[in-house]
């Protein structure tokens, strides 16, 4: 059930250049309420949720915000990178917790949960004022505490 749900939200979500935006409020909800208990796992698989950054449905952002706060950092990214397709603003003071507080970060070769929350701030801030955000995140971040 769960792969076939990941291969049709997949072929929608990426057939589709304006993602959600021409969906009727039925057709929202419904996929709402067939996701909903995927997203309720104590572990969702990141397939399905890069794949809601590419729906782009607002209904599914609250869900999305609390993912940030996941144990697991690639539920972590993969939200932080669903977050800035969506681009709600709603998620920018979490993602800007994330960039500068997340142990998670560039590493031998390896993108982290910082990397994808500035990036999903530039995009945020982007669609919000209609132009490139400057730089968020100074390039040597203060050690954690």
């Amino acid at each position: 059930m769960k792969l076939s749900c990941f291969c049709a939200i997949t072929s929608v979500a990426l057939t589709s250049t304006t993602t959600a935006q021409g969906w009727s409020d039925q057709e929202r909800k419904e996929l709402q309420q067939r996701l909903a208990p995927l997203l309720a796992d104590s572990k969702p698989d990141i397939r399905l949720i890069g794949c809601l950054g590419y729906i782009g449905d607002e209904l599914l952002v609250p869900k999305l915000i609390e993912l940030l706060g996941h144990e697991e950092l690639s539920i972590r990214e993969f939200s932080a990178t669903a977050l800035g397709r969506i681009g709600n603003p709603r998620a920018l003071p979490l993602l800007e917790h994330l960039a500068e507080t997340d142990p998670h970060q560039y590493e031998n070769g390896r993108y982290g949960v910082r990397e994808a929350a500035i990036e999903a701030i530039e995009k945020i801030r982007q669609e919000k004022d209609g132009h490139s955000a400057s730089p968020l995140v100074p390039a040597e971040l203060p050690p954690l505490e």
